[in-house]
């Protein structure tokens, strides 16, 4: 009737259905949903109609015992259910009884008098509940000695109280007198709530104790065996052969006490049932030893009723009794069960953590109050070299030296007194090897709030020190490689821009209609020279590059070293013959005629120092000398050879000498706006020896002059003719003379697509004499080329661009040479990076041409291939810049922001540039189509034809612009914002495309 404190056990079906009742109904009224209405008006029409139904059944009995009732169980059936559910729903269902009860009795008597009888009952369960929840202050469950004392005392006192209520109205009736009604209406009702309250109320709330097919095959026997004996006594005629049988509940003790103890009060509530419905039915038809012995009816229901209590007093109290010592096993048991599992878990965890304690990196130690050793890990062992049982119960006096065991007692003693943790650093002498260690030493407080030990953990932390001491190291190495690099950047501007501007200036002053032949060929030759200056720079910076990527590689193949070193020196004559300096080479003994080198890395070497020298030195000259030694002391049997480079120039400090070979640096910052250059040759020059596998040494002193010495392994000489006299080639006889080798013309294949292209090479072919077929793609190339093979007039050469249409170069030279062509193939395209030409020529190609094409060279590739094949053509071997063409008239009104061709001056070119440029505005209204679409695919395509044809027409810039575009378009340069790249493509475009309206309206 009132809410618990504790939940019900939800085992059985009555106690799930009960315990989901009570916590559906613990809010407010106010607060029920429609489901819960029904339910609550559920419940008051099952106790209502359950009600009804036992109290007409009760009412049969009335006529046997002077109007009342032998036992009145719908009472009990009520209080079970104010006991079971929450007030607010008790309510309920006490109205729903007092309903079926007033309906009951109105069959046999008045409205008033009906309504009077109901009053009584419901105030008697009322009563009862409100009792019982008082007295125990929880929700009852008959499975306590105070619970059974409780509810007892609760239904006497509520069955005598309502008892007066009735006794009045029998008094009313005249059926009785007061005292008389009122026992028979106590009694009655006391023991139907004694009865059937128990029963219900452990059929809900008690779990099950015979779980099991046997155990409940034995609660069957015992109320089937109860159930027969007590009948039997009740019914035997002889009671004086057993004197029992005068007491027939007694008969039935041992069954009531074996189910009792059995089992729980679940049994004996069914036990006290069984006893009261076999009483009762036996003593109304008249048997029993009250109606044997001679009393009547009324006198034995009288006996039979109190008996009833009694008994049903005993067995719920021996139930309680037993229930409670099973309830004290049961719990002793699970404390057990609890200590043993935490005491398992004790044993795990200490495990757990002894294995961590074990094995842990750290030194882990406990100290005692007195700086006793309690406790050590594995690692404490490794570090101090004793076992485990030499320093439990040790001072750290007896273990170490004293400095350092008092400083370990004074940190141990600086815990203990404030009681905060301690860390330091400290350094340990083990195994020859000074390390550092982390210490931290913190107090373990016990429960009563003192310090009982104290705790240290030492971590090795030497490799953490020495990465610090690297990554500062690697932070000043990279703060001082990017102030080199932000110096280089500022050097590199002076160096571009110089050459720039006399390119700008000289390429405006071309646009005079007064200039004579001799100044435009001044002028050209001065933007050539500036131009050549740029290449320089970019090599340089390529170099570089290429050797931090570990991509640069040098060969080893026969070079002439006389040879090499009287080239470099024809170069480098002019440039000291302009400062009147005295360049001067010397043979110190003979050398060989071929040593095995890299000739190209050699020259750049020689070049690069011997121009450092004639540029830093302003008075005096430059020696070079040069020799063999035998054998090179790190390659026994290997010969190498020595040059030295000797000035008199500014000279270097220590300081600038040991910065020497450092990428991006220069020996003075300052020497940079004095004498110019990039920081890079140095640095190139260190790095090539190293990878030629020689060493260089430099010596200078301020103002004195600075000594190079190189040395570079020679292979193997022997046998190898040598010289003992050098001779020095002059620079005008070294200066490339134009040569032509008059033989008759062969066959080319030309594979380009783009028209341009085609344009200008086959110009140069044809104007060779050799004859050339065009073919637009891959795919035409190859079914050209197969078909004349078989034919058997196969071309003497193809030229195949990379990138076509429909089929690209690598792919068409991988099915020529599948199909058993072995025709010559030279690959012509912008893809000159290293690797794309070892890829090219890993396919099949015997030689490569990088783009853009310069007309001297391609003439002298072709004339070479067809030389070898057995095919003569008029072919220049090498050209010098003719007198620049305008189309035939002076460029009056040429545009300031127009783009010129710097190949508008030659004959063979300048005539095809309007067509050109008319194709190439064609393209560019296609690169346009493929932005505003966003077909990068297409943009990749036509910037890659504009890439390939500008720069033989004579537009670097246009060539460089298109390169961007399309490694952006391909992906290969995500720095480079594709929408941001083509507009400057275009413009460019645009302007190329002034550039030839205004020779137009000049010709015009």
């Amino acid at each position: 009737m009132y809410e618990v404190p504790h939940p019900i056990p939800q085992t059985s079906p009555a106690v799930t259905a009960t315990g989901v009742l009570v916590s559906r109904f613990e809010k407010p009224i106010a607060d029920w949903r429609r489901a819960e209405w029904l339910t609550v008006l559920s419940g008051c029409l099952i106790v209502g109609l359950g009600y009804y139904g036992i109290a007409r059944i009760s009412l049969l009995f009335v006529s046997a015992s002077k109007g009342f009732a032998v036992i009145w169980p719908a009472n009990g059936l009520v209080l079970a259910s104010l006991l079971l559910v929450p007030r607010r729903v008790g309510l309920f269902f006490v109205l729903g009884a007092a309903t079926s009860n007033t309906l009951a009795s109105m069959a046999s008597r008045d409205v008033p008098i009906a309504l009077l009888f109901t009053f009584a009952n419901m105030f008697e369960v009322v009563f009862a509940a409100a009792m019982t929840a008082l007295m125990l202050r929880r929700r009852i469950r008959f499975t306590a000695i105070r619970e059974v004392v409780a509810f007892s005392t609760a239904c006497l006192m509520a069955g005598m109280l309502s008892g007066l209520i009735g006794a009045g109205i029998a008094v009313n009736l005249g059926a009785h007198s007061f005292w008389e009604a009122w026992e028979l209406w106590a009694t009655v009702d006391a023991l139907g709530l004694m009865v059937v309250t128990p029963f219900l109320v452990t059929m809900c709330t008690v779990r099950p104790c015979w779980p099991g097919l046997l155990k409940l095959l034995e609660a069957v026997a015992c109320l089937l065996s109860y159930a027969v004996v007590l009948n039997f006594a009740y019914g035997y005629k002889d009671p004086h052969r057993a004197l029992l049988l005068y007491f027939p509940h007694a008969t039935v003790l041992p069954f009531l006490i074996w189910g009792c103890v059995r089992f729980d009060p679940r049994m004996a509530a069914t036990l006290v049932v069984v006893m009261t419905l076999v009483s009762a039915s036996n003593t109304v038809d008249g048997r029993g030893p009250m109606i044997r012995a001679g009393y009547g009816i009324e006198e034995s229901i009288v006996t039979l009723q109190m008996s009833t209590m009694l008994w049903s007093l005993c067995a719920l109290t021996l139930a309680a009794v037993t229930a409670d010592r099973k309830t004290a096993a049961d719990a002793l048991a699970e404390s057990g069960q609890r200590a043993r599992s935490a005491e398992r878990s004790a044993i795990e965890s200490h495990q757990r953590l002894q294995a961590v304690f074990d094995n842990s990196d750290a030194v882990i130690f406990m100290k005692d109050l007195a700086g006793r050793y309690v406790e050590v890990n594995r690692e404490f062992e490794r570090v101090t070299r004793l076992l485990r049982k030499d320093i439990v119960g040790r001072t750290d006096h007896e273990l170490f030296p004293k400095a350092i065991a008092d400083d370990f007692l004074d940190r141990d003693r600086e815990v203990i007194r404030t009681r905060l943790p301690v860390r330091f650093d400290s350094n340990w002498y083990i195994d020859g090897i000074t390390r550092t260690y982390a210490s931290s030493k913190f107090p373990l407080i016990d429960a009563d709030d003192k310090v009982w030990a104290v705790c240290g953990m030492v971590t090795d932390i030497t490799g953490r020190i020495q990465q610090e001491l690297e990554l500062r190291c690697a932070k000043e190495q990279a703060e001082l490689a990017n102030r080199a690099k932000s110096e280089f950047l500022a050097n590199i501007s002076h160096e571009i821009r110089t050459p720039l501007t006399s390119i700008f200036g000289y390429a405006d002053l071309l646009l005079a209609p007064d200039l004579s032949p001799e100044e435009r060929v001044d002028h050209i030759q001065t933007i050539r020279r500036n131009g050549e200056h740029l290449l320089a720079i970019l090599n340089d910076v390529l170099d570089m590059s290429k050797i931090e990527a570990g991509r640069m590689t040098v060969e080893k193949m026969p070079t002439s070293l006389p040879e090499t070193v009287a080239r470099v020196m024809s170069l480098m004559r002019h440039r000291a013959l302009a400062k009147s300096l005295e360049l001067e080479v010397v043979c110190r003994r003979p050398v060989p005629v071929v040593i095995e080198s890299d000739p190209m890395r050699l020259r750049q070497l020689l070049l690069n120092i011997v121009g450092n020298a004639i540029k830093f030195t302003e008075t005096g000259g430059v020696r070079v000398a040069f020799w063999t030694e035998d054998a090179v002391p790190d390659a026994p049997g290997e010969a190498a050879i020595v040059i030295e480079i000797s000035d008199s120039g500014i000279g270097m400090s220590p300081a600038q000498v040991a910065a020497l070979g450092e990428a991006f640096r220069q020996a003075d910052p300052s020497h940079a706006r004095r004498f110019g250059g990039s920081g890079l040759g140095m640095s190139i020059c260190y790095r090539l020896v190293a990878l030629m596998g020689g060493t260089i040494r430099c010596t200078s002193e301020l103002n004195r002059g600075t000594h190079f010495t190189i040395r570079l392994p020679a292979g193997d000489l022997t046998g190898v003719p040598r010289i003992g006299e050098f001779r020095d080639v002059d620079p005008e006889v070294a200066r490339p003379v134009p040569e032509t080798l008059p033989i008759r013309a062969g066959r080319v294949l030309l594979a380009e697509d783009s028209p341009d292209t085609q344009r200008l090479l086959k110009l140069y072919l044809d104007k060779a004499g050799v004859q050339t077929e065009v073919a637009e793609n891959g795919r035409i190339a190859v079914a050209r080329a197969l078909e004349a093979w078989r034919e058997g007039r196969p071309y003497d050469l193809i030229l195949m661009d990379m990138q076509m249409p429909e089929m690209d170069g690598a792919s068409a030279v991988s099915v020529l040479r599948s199909n058993g062509y072995a025709g010559r193939i030279v690959a012509v395209t912008a893809n000159a990076m290293d690797n794309e030409r070892r890829q090219y020529m890993a396919v099949g190609c015997d030689d490569f041409l990088a783009k853009p094409v310069q007309g001297a060279v391609f003439m002298d590739m072709v004339r070479r291939h067809l030389h070898e094949v057995g095919v003569s053509s008029s072919v220049p071997a090498a050209t010098t810049a003719a007198a620049p063409y305008v189309g035939g008239a002076p460029l009056e009104r040429a545009k300031p922001d127009a783009l010129y061709s710097e190949l508008a001056g030659d004959p063979d070119v300048g005539p095809l540039l309007p067509e050109y440029l008319q194709d190439l505005d064609e393209l560019a209204v296609a690169l346009r189509t493929a932005l505003d679409s966003g077909d990068w695919r297409a943009v990749e395509r036509v910037s890659h034809k504009i890439k390939g044809s500008a720069g033989a027409y004579g537009y670097p810039s246009l060539t460089r612009a298109a390169a961007t575009v399309e490694d952006a378009a391909k992906g290969a340069n995500p720095s480079v914002d594709i929408p941001t790249a083509c507009p400057e493509l275009l413009a460019l475009c645009e302007r190329a495309g002034i550039a030839v309206r205004a020779v137009s309206v000049v010709d015009r």
